[in-house]
């Protein structure tokens, strides 16, 4: 995993660059080598999507029980 304040020369799909500029969001990579299909790898990328809304939905969650602050 590794984790950026910003990306300069992001890769995306297709060979599409990109940029994210610092300090606006939470920038990660995973890098798997499994032996998955094209297909099979998507889903990997759904699921791991998925999971990480649901787990930013029970931080905010959580801070709007505990400090009733508005994210």
């Amino acid at each position: 995993m590794v984790l950026a304040e910003n990306q300069t020369k992001g890769k995306g799909r297709n060979g599409k660059s990109f940029h994210s500029p610092k300090q606006k969001g939470i920038y990660v990579s995973f890098v798997l080598k499994p032996q998955l299909t094209i297909f099979d790898s998507l889903k990997v990328t759904a699921c791991l999507a998925v999971s990480l809304v649901k787990a930013i939905e029970k931080i905010i969650l959580f801070i709007l029980k505990s400090n009733g602050l508005m994210i």
